[in-house]
């Protein structure tokens, strides 16, 4: 029996560790990805490329002025019409910020390194019309 409480003991200070790790690790990946309204809006004067990953029945619905729509199931097949160069920024958004995260990891897989999730409409509608504050 005390050999199973001095392993129960030992798998705290474990369990901590990993967590530090992965809580880092999550924290160091949202902030490369990361961007504020003011960056996007400058890339998007620079010539980011708006992409809106939503469905064509949802874009058809509403869209965002300047934005191309490339649905996240067809995102791996598409992009390269868009954005041949992996270099190329592009600024990515959906309904609610979801399916733009997918997209940007999907990107970041096929080596995409400019791609930002601005993440909901609204948030990327910020950035395309800015309020006055």
């Amino acid at each position: 029996r005390t050999r199973n409480n001095s392993n129960a003991s030992c798998m705290k200070p474990r369990f901590a560790l990993v967590a530090l790790i992965a809580a880092m690790l999550a924290v160091t990946l949202q902030a490369e990805s990361s961007i504020t309204t003011e960056q996007a809006a400058r890339k998007l004067k620079a010539g980011a490329v708006l992409v809106d990953v939503r469905t064509t029945k949802e874009f058809a619905a509403k869209h965002l002025p300047g934005a191309t729509n490339i649905p996240l199931a067809a995102i791996k097949m598409a992009i390269t019409n868009v954005a041949p160069s992996k270099a190329t920024p592009l600024l990515l958004h959906c309904e609610s910020g979801g399916r733009s995260a997918a997209a940007e990891k999907e990107l970041h897989a096929l080596g995409y390194t400019n791609c930002f999730n601005l993440g909901s409409y609204a948030k990327a509608e910020d950035v395309v019309k800015p309020r006055n504050k």
